[in-house]
């Protein structure tokens, strides 16, 4: 196994592991968890320069994430994991335009030696879903839920070859694969 690792680290300087996700899904939970690992949370996609909905938000928002990546990556760290990645504004939007660039992104990054591993935190059970919200951000209106069920689809979709990831699983995976 050590070799294995000594192999790896040739190629690639770091693993980032990518954890996707429906809103309320538990990914945050599950990450708090996970202590010995570096993780890039959601609080520095928090900009306030740019209209949330623009284009220029979301682009800010994937500069941000990339500088971020690419400094735990600089101080030396071999595995990270970010709660959430630039394809959510595919999935979020979804804009198409985005689709290309987050691509180039990642290949910039796995020819700078970061090996992406893209996680998806499977869609909790519905009415636990619901109810997570609820305990955030108080009662849904019919547009919200209507809303969370579309998301939830969009993330099913769009992540069926991620790597299945659930609240039991999580730690044994990154661990194993650190």
């Amino acid at each position: 196994m050590e070799l294995l690792k000594d192999l790896f680290l040739k190629f690639y300087k770091m693993k980032l592991y990518i954890l996707e996700g429906c809103h309320a899904s538990g990914k945050t939970t599950i990450l708090k968890k996970l202590t010995d690992i570096p993780v890039i949370d959601e609080n520095f996609l928090n900009l306030k320069r740019f209209d949330y909905d623009s284009i220029l938000h979301q682009l800010d928002w994937v500069l941000n994430w990339v500088e971020s990546v690419t400094s735990l990556k600089n101080s030396g760290n071999e595995v990270a994991i970010c709660d959430r990645g630039p394809n959510s504004i595919i999935i979020y939007g979804p804009n198409l335009m985005f689709d290309n660039i987050v691509k180039e992104i990642f290949k910039i990054l796995e020819e700078k030696g970061i090996h992406i591993i893209n996680l998806y935190l499977e869609n909790p059970d519905i009415n636990e879903h619901i109810k997570r919200i609820v305990e955030r951000s108080g009662p849904l209106v019919e547009k919200e839920l209507k809303n969370l069920v579309l998301m939830r689809d969009r993330y099913d979709e769009f992540c069926k070859d991620y790597k299945k990831i659930n609240s039991t699983n999580i730690e044994e995976f990154i661990v194993f694969h650190k």
